[in-house]
């Protein structure tokens, strides 16, 4: 079955910068899509499959800036081209604030009908 037809939730295309934890060193990368349940990347370093990552998105609204910093595990990866990677994190243990930090990058102000009727539900 296709990735995209296993997601309970819809992911989003966005280009945001991101650093991440692996193996006691700070990487950068970028952001490809990001969803509820977690977001995909590209970076210049080989991660396998089930690693943790701590990964901080700098996130960017019109005005509004946030920096959101999550745990996820890596549940896929894909060699792009020499030197590139692009990976699949499924987020981990987010807490309510980092919820609610997420679910308005996506979603917009907590008082919109989806917000209220559909909260982030950690994976």
């Amino acid at each position: 079955m296709p990735l995209a037809d296993r997601r309970a939730d819809r992911r989003y295309p966005i280009q945001a910068v991101i650093q991440f934890n692996h193996d006691g060193q700070v990487y950068g990368g970028s952001c490809y899509d990001l969803g509820k349940g977690g977001l995909s990347f590209l970076a210049g370093v080989a991660i396998p499959v089930g690693q943790s990552l701590t990964i901080t998105l700098l996130l960017t609204l019109g005005q509004n800036r946030a920096r959101l910093t999550v745990k996820g595990i890596v549940r896929w990866n894909i060699l792009v081209e020499p030197g590139t990677f692009r990976y699949g994190v499924a987020f981990s243990g987010l807490n309510s604030a980092q919820q609610k930090v997420l679910l308005e990058f996506l979603v917009g102000p907590t008082e919109a009908p989806l917000a209220k009727t559909r909260p982030l539900q950690p994976l």
